[in-house]
């Protein structure tokens, strides 16, 4: 299988830098809830979220394959995502019918044999 683009973790961030990429997506993400509310489709808020971090000066990857190795470098998959910001945070948007956009966070730190996430 191809990868349309292939995305490299940014190693540089501090934890600092990383919280703060955090902070401005979950602002973004609910400042655009709190402007379009509840009961559009997924793909909306997406559109919607890479507006809002673009315009913050966030560089974004709208659905790119990311390659999952196991710890021993085998390669289980390759897998699309929503979004990556600053080559360093997934993030997967969750459309619900409710009055609610859920928002997963992941800080994506891959070398070339393992690869760990952390939650924010």
């Amino acid at each position: 299988m191809e990868l349309s683009k292939q995305i490299l973790p940014n190693h540089f961030l501090s934890d600092t830098e990383v919280n703060e990429i955090c902070n401005s997506v979950r602002e973004c993400g609910f400042d655009l809830h709190k402007y379009l509310s509840f009961g559009f489709r997924e793909r909306i808020y997406e559109r919607g979220l890479v507006h809002r971090l673009t315009k913050k000066g966030l560089k974004v990857s709208v659905q790119p394959s990311v390659v999952i190795f196991d710890e021993d470098g085998t390669e289980l998959i390759v897998e699309t995502m929503d979004l990556i910001v600053e080559d360093v945070l997934i993030v997967e948007l969750k459309a619900v019918r409710e009055r609610q956009m859920l928002i997963s966070l992941s800080f994506w730190e891959i070398s070339r044999q393992q690869s760990s996430a952390m939650v924010c």
